[in-house]
């Protein structure tokens, strides 16, 4: 609790405010939203702490019996859904998202991918924090996965976007 306050300290103090001396000058509210999105991956998907050998298949996957697992065997079930988290903060012009998943990781494309799509929303590639909870009872084992980009960026990405007047809200 102490770490999620301290971060977020530290992001109101990253957006900024008035200087002590503009105390009678009009100033724009800090405007804030957040959400939450359930982006539990399907049965079947691998999970990423289970990578020992009780969880490898003994021959990779060649014949695609497992479309989301190749060198581990696939997911049973879901005990606990896997969450997309969202807060945004804007004070006049400036605005910064900070989004934490549930996983082990983002791979090396989920980043530039997503402050990609989220430029066309009118925010700034150092606006855009992606933080990962580090997760092992979550997807992994796999990158480049079309159903992950899907499930972490096409249903996340547009549930976040500007309304009129400057706000953000969910949908």
């Amino acid at each position: 609790m102490r770490r999620a306050f301290l971060v977020a300290l530290a992001l109101l103090s990253a957006v900024g405010g008035p200087a002590a001396g503009d105390a009678g000058a009009s100033r724009p509210p800090l405007l804030a939203g957040a959400r939450a999105l359930d982006v539990t991956p399907p049965v079947g998907v691998p999970l990423a702490g289970y990578g020992g050998a009780g969880r490898r298949l003994l021959i990779p996957d060649v014949l695609n019996r497992y479309p989301s697992a190749f060198w581990f065997k696939p997911s049973t079930g879901a005990h606990d859904p896997i969450m997309a988290r969202a807060l945004v903060l804007q004070w006049g012009e400036r605005r910064v998202l900070w989004i934490a998943v549930d996983l082990v990781g983002p791979d090396g494309e989920m980043v530039p991918e997503l402050r990609e799509r989220l430029a066309a929303l009118g925010l700034r590639y150092d606006a855009v924090i992606l933080s990962a909870s580090h997760t092992h009872s979550g997807p992994g084992g796999f990158s480049r996965s079309r159903l992950f980009a899907f499930l972490a960026l096409d249903r996340f990405v547009p549930r976040v976007r500007p309304e009129p007047g400057g706000s953000a809200a969910g949908s």
